[in-house]
């Protein structure tokens, strides 16, 4: 293994920052966590593989009797379960994997991994994994509840959220594989396309990320949305809970269709790039613009916008 440098050591300095809030500073660890993939990812194909890895267990290592003294759990499967998906992103996008490849095998993974802590965590407790799922929903409900009630909001919306609790928790726990999956993919997702910028302003190019615009969900995709309608309206309470979490994956695979017909039409445009993150914030922040690239990722199966854009395009 080749010496270590100042790449190595900020390495070391982030993941030990990112361990630490997740551990210490519960909200704020949250946020932090979510780049864990990013980090590993860019490390891993800049400075190498091994050194990455090292620099990262010896990170988590430390923390285990700090974790003791300080009487504090570490969350242990989470900072691994994300680590792992960093690391399996650079190893597929080192061995020339495309853009969907590294999303489907990392997502894959992933949700693996989540898959088996669940079993684990069900057998552990002599439980079963739908009385896990609404723990944990419940105790996030309640930790929400509890941020909520420091931050200077109406008191009648906690009540109105306590009065409708278990509701909500019913709810939840129906879409909870659904939301897992959206989860798993779009975190990928969003770390994979950071990455590659970064490396791109580093100087590496990973020409086999370079064509997202051009992505479009397969045709029969369509099949799966109007089959999940049919299921919630007609179904019985399990297939209506199948049907409602098909509806959230296939509407999520259109969200990413419609992103990247925008980034098409951003790209042939030549937007300026601050108008190109006020218009990803719009859609992050507002229901309804995220509805509606939605349906412009539908519609593209008869309207084909970015060929009538191309064209435009070419015209003038």
């Amino acid at each position: 293994m080749p010496p270590l440098d100042k790449n190595d050591f900020r390495l070391f300095s982030i993941c030990t920052i990112i361990i630490a809030a997740a551990t210490f500073v519960t909200l704020l660890g949250s946020i932090f966590v979510i780049f864990l993939p990013l980090i590993l990812f860019y490390h891993h194909i800049s400075t190498g593989f091994l050194k990455t890895c090292c620099v990262f267990l010896v990170s988590l290592i430390i923390f285990f009797p700090l974790g003791i003294f300080f009487q504090h759990t570490i969350p242990y499967p989470e900072i691994l379960t994300l680590g792992l998906s960093g690391t399996v992103m650079a190893a597929i996008v080192r061995k020339g994997g495309s853009f969907q490849k590294t999303v489907s095998l990392t997502s894959f993974t992933v949700l693996s991994l989540v898959g088996a802590f669940l079993l684990y965590s069900a057998h552990a407790q002599n439980t079963t994994i739908a009385q896990i799922i609404k723990s944990y929903v419940a105790e996030a409900i309640q930790y929400n509840l509890e941020m909520y009630s420091r931050l200077p909001l109406g008191r009648e919306n906690i009540n109105l959220v306590l009065e409708n609790s278990q509701n909500i928790i019913d709810i939840l726990v129906r879409i909870f594989p659904s939301l897992i999956v959206v989860l798993c993919v779009f975190t990928v997702w969003f770390n994979l396309l950071l990455g590659r910028n970064l490396l791109r302003q580093k100087g590496i190019l990973l020409s086999r990320l370079n064509y997202l615009s051009n992505w479009s969900a397969p045709e029969f995709v369509i099949w799966i949305f109007i089959a999940s309608g049919a299921l919630i309206f007609w179904g019985n309470y399990q297939l209506s809970s199948l049907g409602m979490n098909l509806m959230i994956i296939v509407c999520f695979v259109y969200l990413l269709q419609g992103l990247a017909i925008i980034s098409f039409i951003f790209q042939n445009k030549n937007a300026p790039l601050l108008f190109r993150y006020l218009i990803y914030f719009f859609i992050a922040v507002q229901q309804f613009f995220m509805l509606a690239v939605v349906a412009v990722g539908l519609l593209d199966i008869w309207v084909d916008f970015r060929k009538i854009f191309r064209n435009k395009n070419i015209v003038a």
